[in-house]
């Protein structure tokens, strides 16, 4: 399984604060957190500076949390793509070897030491556009609006041959600014792989895809 950052350099101007980010897109997405450069660090600095934002309107909790018991585990989270049963679960799942980070915090891969804080695991932790959830599109909210240089986004798609959807951010002067978003599969990503390796479980039988 794979997490992949996508980076956006210089979307915001400084007079600008941010208010919310729309999202659309085609195929199964899951959106998982996102971390923003305040303005101020050089472009060198940049890279290490990367932290995590604040957002609401996450609409569906993937991830079985490690005090659960089961299986089966269908109390405890839903399934990450359509059709399949399967979830995520934390580092720390009785019988299981793999898992999400213990503290939902997790270090870019990509290299540019992104910081990146996943909600928690025993609530609504992803924004999920499927057909589970009937959605093609999605918004967060920012908690605190402010302005920022650049954003990144962990996310991953799922059974798509289209993976890559629209971003729209909206700012407080009632501008707004596109982009692309490209989220890989989570199987066969190869591009921007932020994390990888957690496994997944079956929320019924309990039947673990063993990791990596």
């Amino acid at each position: 399984m794979l997490l992949s950052e996508r980076m956006f350099n210089h979307l915001v101007m400084c007079a600008r604060r941010r208010i919310f980010w729309r999202f659309h897109f085609a195929q199964a997405l899951v959106f998982f957190s996102f971390a923003v450069l305040i303005f101020g660090p050089s472009v060198a600095e940049a890279a290490t500076n990367m932290m995590p934002v604040s957002l609401t309107g996450f609409n569906a909790d993937v991830v079985i949390e490690a005090t659960a018991s089961g299986p089966p585990f269908t109390s405890y989270a839903s399934e990450v793509n359509a059709g399949e049963g399967n979830a995520y679960y934390q580092t720390g799942l009785p019988q299981y070897a793999w898992g999400m980070p213990p503290s939902g915090t997790l270090v870019s891969l990509v290299g540019d030491r992104t910081l990146f804080q996943l909600q928690p695991y025993t609530n609504k932790n992803a924004l999920v556009l499927s057909p589970d959830t009937g959605l093609t599109s999605g918004t967060l909210y920012l908690t605190s609006p402010a302005a920022y240089a650049r954003l990144a986004i962990l996310a991953n798609s799922a059974n798509g041959t289209n993976q890559t959807g629209s971003v729209t951010l909206h700012f407080s002067d009632g501008t707004s600014a596109a982009t692309t978003l490209y989220a890989p599969d989570w199987m066969n990503g190869t591009v921007n792989i932020a994390w990888f390796g957690p496994g997944r479980v079956n929320l019924s039988s309990g039947e673990d895809t063993t990791g990596p």
